[in-house]
């Protein structure tokens, strides 16, 4: 079951990412490498 949830969630934030990234209208590697940070999740700074 805790499969399914960590599945979801990640789903979740594809399309939140994706969503950002139309927002922004990203192209290209500019999107790419915004997705792959989106994913990552928050910064650490």
């Amino acid at each position: 079951a805790a499969e399914q949830k960590a599945k979801t969630s990640q789903q979740e934030k594809m399309k939140a990412c994706n969503r950002q990234a139309a927002e922004k209208v990203l192209k290209g590697d500019e999107r790419k490498k915004f997705m792959s940070q989106c994913l990552k999740g928050p910064a650490k700074s």
